[in-house]
């Protein structure tokens, strides 16, 4: 395989960087950009930024300790799902911790990703750039709603309390967009290549060449972004799901202790309450969980369908598409794998399939012991 050598370019293209806007205004939102621009550049934050970030994130958990918040009725009615939700709550700030740590040791391939990205839609003829800028403003407009209905109706402490929940609710977001992005490139370089293929009937080799080599070289970018975007997210999507495993199971039991237990008129608001926004934070949470495995599968899709395009390709007579051709079906076979998360389960289109029949499992479990 012939692999080519690329000087790093940072300089960024205005509608690339418009395209991005909106992401990074919900990345400041949740104190974790991943990247800065100044002269028209890609790079790294400095670590001023991050001390920044660490300290109104330790604000935030100094205010869930100290709110005044009270959950009492759940120590009344089960000490025992007390507990457990205690500690989910602030094993969710300690991974929310361990992101920013992350964001630190890898802030370069943070960089590095969006440059992969960047460098390959330069070369390529992507013509939707208003659209997924669109798109991006849309997600950004909705959560500033869901802030503000959170504030007007039920108050700035819970606001601050949904903080965690909301964070990685936005960071899964942004990372579901980010492989929307390398979707449409490899998709756009897919209608290239086979444009390619028949162009070079008509130019010389030396011509061919030079587009061939461009060519493997926009797929190799976008290649390495998502490795990069693996690295990056598997640890967020990793507690995701185990959050989300054991809060349905916490939101099942507390329901059978509800049902069981005589709750005293002063704590009725507060177990209604509770159930309304555990049950809604849960089910959006089950939503995002097959939305980042579908369009993870709809990624791979796009790769195996480069992958087929290439096999069509081989027909050709020209020797630099076919040498292309060959290059990009010996990278997909060695290096292309599919995502996981912390190398416990795939994220692919079966992944809320699996889980769901997870928790049924366990569900079932729980209530033989509730009833039997």
């Amino acid at each position: 395989m012939v692999y080519i050598e690329q000087i790093a370019n940072s300089s960024s293209d205005r509608k690339f960087l418009n395209m991005l806007f909106p992401l990074r205004c919900l990345q400041h939102l949740i104190f974790s950009s991943m990247f800065t621009i100044k002269q028209n550049c890609f790079k790294a934050h400095r670590v001023w930024y991050y001390v920044f970030s660490f300290l109104c994130l330790l604000g935030i958990t100094i205010f869930r300790r100290f709110s005044g918040i009270s959950h009492s009725f759940l120590a009344k009615m089960n000490p025992s799902i007390f507990y457990f939700s205690t500690i989910l709550s602030y094993s969710s700030l300690v991974a929310m911790f361990i992101l920013l740590i992350i964001n630190v040791i890898k802030r370069q391939d943070n960089v590095d990703l969006f440059l992969k990205i960047q460098n390959a839609f330069k070369e390529i003829n992507y013509k939707h750039y208003k659209r997924f800028a669109i798109v991006n403003w849309i997600i950004f407009l909705i959560t500033l709603m869901l802030f503000l209905i959170v504030l007007i109706f039920f108050g700035f402490n819970l606001m601050v309390l949904s903080f965690t929940t909301v964070y990685y609710d936005i960071y899964t977001v942004i990372g579901i967009r980010i492989i929307c992005l390398m979707k449409e490139g490899v998709t756009t370089w897919i209608s290239e290549v086979k444009y390619l293929g028949k162009l070079c009937v008509d130019r010389n080799e030396g011509e061919s060449y030079s587009n061939v080599t461009k060519q493997f070289q926009v797929y190799m970018d976008l290649m390495k972004a998502f490795d990069i975007f693996k690295m990056m997210y598997q640890f967020s999507i990793s507690y995701m799901v185990v959050d989300m495993f054991n809060g349905a199971l916490l939101y099942i039991e507390m329901t059978i202790e509800i049902q069981r237990s005589e709750i005293p008129d002063k704590y009725k608001y507060y177990v209604v309450r509770f159930q309304i926004l555990f049950g809604f934070f849960m089910i959006k949470r089950l939503s995002l969980i097959a939305v980042v495995g579908t369009f993870c599968e709809k990624f791979y899709m796009t790769v195996s369908e480069a992958h087929s395009a290439c096999s069509c390709l081989l027909q050709t007579n020209q020797q630099t598409v076919k040498r292309l051709c060959k290059n990009v079906q010996r990278l997909n076979r060695a290096s292309f794998h599919k995502m996981t998360a912390c190398h416990i389960f795939t994220v692919d289109g079966r992944l809320p399939q699996n889980f769901s029949g997870f928790v049924f499992g366990y569900a079932i479990v729980l209530l033989q012991f509730a009833f039997l």
